[in-house]
């Protein structure tokens, strides 16, 4: 339900955007692959088995995971990107972009949930190999990054 009112806010925003500023896409794409090459490189020098952080109990609940997908960057990435690369651009009628917008929120949250349950399911795998699969990551990441500019 958050994604899916960050999605809606994004689709505001970049509809805004696109009325008063027709080329700030570009400015956007060069932001996310300057982010996602900054993520990567974070990825590659990440260690999973590294110091454990504490955790408060207290901010365990659904109303701080809903807060948090709004400061969370890679959901804002997410929702800016897709909204302006593939709603607003192709889309005029609020009707189509609305349905849109939910389809992206229910796509956005069967990614998440999958990388959770892969995560899950693959721990004791990716702790044995960390710097493979941070090579692995970290090149995805940096073809993402490329896609978004050359498209």
């Amino acid at each position: 339900m958050v994604f899916l009112a960050l999605l809606c806010l994004s689709n505001i925003f970049n509809e805004s955007l696109n009325t008063v500023f027709p080329k700030i896409e570009i400015y956007m794409k060069i932001f996310a692959f300057i982010y996602l090459l900054y993520l990567a490189y974070k990825v590659l020098i990440s260690s999973i088995g590294g110091p454990k952080k504490s955790f408060d109990e207290k901010y365990s609940n659904i109303k701080y995971a809903m807060i948090l997908q709004f400061i969370n960057p890679k959901g804002v990435i997410y929702a800016l990107t897709v909204i302006s690369t593939f709603v607003t651009l192709n889309y005029s009628n609020w009707i189509v972009q609305l349905n849109l917008v939910i389809l992206l929120a229910f796509i956005g949250f069967l990614g998440t949930l999958s990388w959770a349950a892969i995560g899950t399911l693959l721990k004791e795998w990716i702790t044995k190999h960390e710097l493979l699969f941070n090579i692995i990551m970290s090149c995805l990441l940096i073809y993402v990054a490329f896609s978004i500019v050359l498209h």
